[in-house]
């Protein structure tokens, strides 16, 4: 275990790293796998990343089908902790896209939520083809690693276009950043911290700016789901 482990986190990149899990996974008789993962961005948006090695025009079809909308795993996981087999009877709203996957080799799978402290919600997916379910060891194994796969692909995608960037605020910048969490005008914070209320307003300004957000609420929100400040 400590092997897969080692060569999780010394991926240089993510293709790397999907070759990586590829020859791990593919020593357990498992041949697919998807990573997905909704990431939170400023004004509660998201962005969505898909890491994987199902077959290509199946994905395609799966996008262009919007099955997203009524995949049943992918919502359960997304609401519950614990990993789910793949059984015909939790497919009931998506019962095409099932039979369909079936027929593109993706019939047994155990899916495994991701609810990350930063924020992200997803999905670890790992597939096998008709007459090859998933094994206890292949299982044991994915629960095992999946917490080392998803830090190592927050780290690769720090800055690219997936995650955000966080910078790193002053010891003064997260005081008044708190304060303002809590609803404290700029007037009620420089009474509490001992500052000019221009002091103050400066700090939240050079805050806004770090953020990269246009007001005081957007960075409070953006500092409070990427675990920058805790209440």
């Amino acid at each position: 275990m400590l092997k897969e482990i080692e060569s999780i986190m010394t991926a240089s990149n993510t293709e790397d790293l999907k070759k990586q899990l590829s020859t791990i996974l593919g020593n357990y008789d498992i041949p697919h796998f998807l990573y997905g993962i909704r990431i939170p961005q400023v004004n509660k948006q998201t962005k969505d990343m898909i890491i994987d090695v199902y077959p290509q025009k199946w994905m395609e079809h799966y996008m262009k089908s919007n099955y997203i909308e009524v995949d049943s795993v992918l919502h359960y996981s997304l609401n519950n902790n614990l990993p789910i087999i793949w059984r015909d009877d939790i497919f009931t709203a998506s019962q095409q896209m099932r039979e369909e996957s079936k027929e593109v080799g993706l019939e047994f799978g155990v899916s495994f939520p991701i609810h990350s402290v930063t924020g992200e919600n997803g999905i670890f997916s790992i597939a096998t083809p008709v007459g090859k379910a998933v094994n206890n060891e292949a299982f044991m194994l994915t629960s095992t690693l999946l917490p080392y796969i998803h830090e190592k692909i927050k780290d690769l995608e720090r800055h690219n276009r997936f995650y955000p960037n966080i910078p790193q605020l002053t010891k003064r910048e997260l005081e008044i950043l708190k304060w303002a969490a809590i609803g404290k005008t700029a007037f009620e914070t420089s009474c509490i911290v001992n500052l000019a209320e221009r002091t103050v307003v400066y700090h939240l300004t050079n805050i806004m700016k770090k953020f990269k957000c246009s007001n005081k609420g957007q960075a409070v929100a953006f500092a409070l789901t990427h675990k920058v400040i805790q209440l």
